[in-house]
């Protein structure tokens, strides 16, 4: 059975983090399982705070992610 993968699109300092604006992982259920995923793989994310987008829509909640989803991670940007 062949592994589904989704790219995540990466933001800001995110992008550094990764050295890549374009990540491939493997389809996460829900965005919970995907900030999971990214902590693994990307240990420093748990020190700053970004936002996932699924389909244009920024959550924080346990958002089911399909195959065909577009998906953002967002750094939080300071404002002023």
């Amino acid at each position: 059975m062949k592994e589904t993968t989704v790219k995540i699109k990466c933001l800001g300092i995110i992008s550094e983090i990764a050295e890549s604006e374009i990540i491939q992982m493997e389809l996460p259920s829900d965005t919970g399982i995907l900030r999971k995923q990214l902590s693994i793989k990307y240990p420093i994310l748990d020190k700053i705070q970004y936002a996932i987008s699924i389909d244009g829509e920024v959550t924080d909640n346990r958002k089911i992610i399909g195959a065909e989803s577009n998906i953002y991670l967002i750094p939080q940007f300071a404002g002023g």
